[in-house]
């Protein structure tokens, strides 16, 4: 199974782009945020490749355009998506930027955060299907008001809730897993920040500021979460950077279940 998770800003504007990025994933799943449909999906959405193809053909039929099939529960204002499809149960999160420079956004955005952990709880917490989380997800430090998105969004309230509810943030572990012999909830936050945390890069202000990735420009805003049970089955995890100039980066993964 692949699956990928995507910022497409908007899901018509980067089928006009690349289309042929989705031909050639009919067969994967989708996580989608601001994929822009009409409600409830303007914000996330969980398709799979041929569903997009056959969004796309509706698009051209102003009938069939009104009525949007499922692509999962929407909550939260439609921010969280929840769907379960082969087995799995898929989320999706989109978590706005907030404006560090104004209080009043800041504040807004600390009550929004709690909100959708909430809902990351009660959808994840003792699940018996394997969850996968795809997420634009840029986590505030709440005790301290700061905003860590535009450079690295994790921190360590962010990264004791992954393990409480056994979720590994796949893209650190696959590139480490060779070199680590204990889970992550062995580690603690302060070493997996200094020894096992890898920062990628997922989000480009411009086209020349992804020219050189390894410039320190770009950001690290979206993640593949996983469930501890099957982080196992992961044989690949890759960012595309080759879908779109710059904005959102998809990162793709190839697991067996």
């Amino acid at each position: 199974m692949k699956v990928i998770n995507f910022n497409v800003t908007s899901l018509r504007a980067i089928l006009e782009k690349n289309r042929n990025y989705f031909l050639e994933n009919k067969d994967t799943i989708f996580i989608l945020q601001e994929p822009k449909m009409k409600e409830p999906y303007y914000y996330t959405a969980i398709m799979s490749g041929k569903e997009i193809l056959k969004y796309e053909k509706s698009l051209k039929n102003k009938k069939q355009s009104k009525k949007l099939k499922h692509y999962g529960y929407s909550l939260a204002s439609g921010y969280f998506c929840v769907r379960e499809l082969l087995g799995v149960r898929f989320i999706s999160i989109y978590m706005p930027y907030a404006n560090p420079k104004i209080e009043k956004r800041i504040l807004e955005r600390e009550e929004f955060e709690n909100e959708i952990n909430i809902l990351l709880y009660n959808t994840t917490d003792n699940s018996k299907m394997p969850i996968i989380i795809g997420a634009d997800y840029n986590p505030m430090d709440a005790k301290k008001s700061e905003y860590f998105g535009r450079a690295s969004s994790f921190h360590e309230d962010f990264f004791n809730m992954l393990k409480e509810l056994n979720l590994v943030d796949i893209y650190s572990y696959f590139d480490n897993k060779d070199s680590i012999n204990k889970d992550f909830k062995k580690i603690d936050f302060k070493e997996f920040e200094k020894d096992f945390y890898v920062t990628k890069k997922t989000w480009f202000r411009s086209e020349k500021d992804k020219i050189d990735i390894n410039s320190g420009k770009g950001s690290d805003l979206d993640y593949i979460l996983v469930s501890e049970k099957i982080k196992e089955n992961i044989t690949d995890v890759i960012i595309n950077y080759n879908v779109q100039k710059y904005d959102h980066q998809p990162i793709e993964i190839q697991l067996e279940i």
